[in-house]
């Protein structure tokens, strides 16, 4: 996988200062790390269900793998569905790929619709959520991670995607760690930040699958 440059930055007026001295756990700095974090989830999400580059076997050529139609469910016209999440369940355990933790991304329009599923949300189905799990977060064996990344760019769709944590390689390089500078040449405001490069490519198609459904 490619790595590329992540700049993220942002500026801290010099009278400010003592606020960040005092409260390390400032809204500045947290802000700054969430930044990062959608970063990371959105290169981990495009390489999921893009392309991976794969060096062909005893040669210098690589060729562009997408992820195969049969690892693809569910229709971007059609709202999401119990019957949908259950065929993703399926389709790990026939690929033999549910020995690990599964994860799956929702948004907000998926777990509305989850939300008003009266048997998901029943007491008797909590109740034994708990009874069996001891939580009430795991549905069908899933981990579930909110990222509204998967809306597409229109809001008239989505696509989510179920994988396991093998199922994708991730590699991050620190080029310049987090500082805080001081900069002369602009009312001595003081720059925070850090510069990584990330990247991240799929491992094995069986892991994933990704699933569309109407927004």
């Amino acid at each position: 996988a490619t790595m590329n440059d992540f700049p993220n930055f942002t500026r801290l007026a010099i009278q400010d200062l003592y606020k960040l001295k005092a409260q390390p756990q400032d809204q500045l700095l947290q802000r700054l790390h969430s930044k990062w974090n959608r970063k990371v989830d959105k290169v981990v999400y495009n390489a999921l269900i893009g392309t991976v580059a794969r060096k062909e076997v005893g040669a210098d050529t690589y060729t562009n793998v997408a992820l195969p139609a049969t690892q693809i469910l569910g229709d971007a016209a059609a709202p999401i569905t119990k019957q949908l999440l259950i065929d993703i369940r399926t389709k790990f355990t026939k690929n033999l790929a549910d020995d690990e933790e599964i994860y799956v991304t929702y948004n907000a329009d998926l777990l509305n619709a989850l939300l008003a599923d009266t048997t998901l949300t029943s007491a008797d189905y909590l109740a034994g959520q708990m009874l069996q799990r001891g939580e009430i977060s795991n549905f069908l064996g899933f981990n579930w991670v909110h990222y509204e990344g998967i809306t597409a760019a229109d809001g008239l769709s989505a696509t989510g995607v179920a994988y396991t944590k093998s199922a994708v390689e991730v590699g991050i390089n620190s080029i310049s760690p987090l500082k805080i500078v001081e900069v002369e040449t602009a009312n001595r405001f003081h720059s925070i930040g850090h510069v990584e490069a990330i990247g991240a490519a799929r491992s094995d198609e069986k892991k994933v699958v990704a699933f569309k459904f109407k927004a």
